[in-house]
């Protein structure tokens, strides 16, 4: 181990140990989407969709939500809490805007998380534009 500038650092080596370790004394953190594809239909153009899922720790140490990001500056997601005991879940907030500067058919919602298993989870929301004439468009066009 390393102390620089207060900051406590692992050797890639330790650090490897370290997660040997946790995978093998059956104490890790699980991350359990409620859903991980959700299908929200037609929606009107200029529109906000809100859509929650729940995000819970089956695991049996604290889970980290340490970063979620989306695939589209259209669409933006919070969780309630980025730490999570055993047992524990929080509501995850996915806000899509209908902007005519929507022009893909699906949004990703990324999670990053400490559970070794899976670090990286996805959530995919997909969606049909529709338009004031109530024609449905996937793709902006003027």
């Amino acid at each position: 181990m390393i102390v620089w500038g207060g900051v406590f650092m692992l050797s890639a080596s330790q650090l490897s140990l370290a997660r040997e370790k946790v995978e093998t004394s059956g104490l890790a953190p699980h991350l359990q989407l409620s859903e991980t594809v959700c299908d929200l239909g037609a929606i009107a153009r200029n529109e906000k969709i809100t859509h929650t899922i729940t995000l819970k720790n089956t695991g049996s140490a604290p889970l980290a939500i340490k970063c979620i990001y989306t695939s589209c500056g259209c669409t933006t997601a919070k969780a309630k809490r980025t730490h999570l005991r055993p047992g524990q879940s929080t509501d995850l907030t996915i806000v899509i805007n209908t902007s005519p500067l929507v022009t893909e058919p699906t949004r990703e919602v990324y999670i990053q998380t400490n559970d070794p298993t899976q670090p990286d989870a996805v959530f995919t929301a997909s969606l049909q534009v529709v338009n004031d004439s109530g024609s449905r468009n996937l793709h902006s066009s003027n």
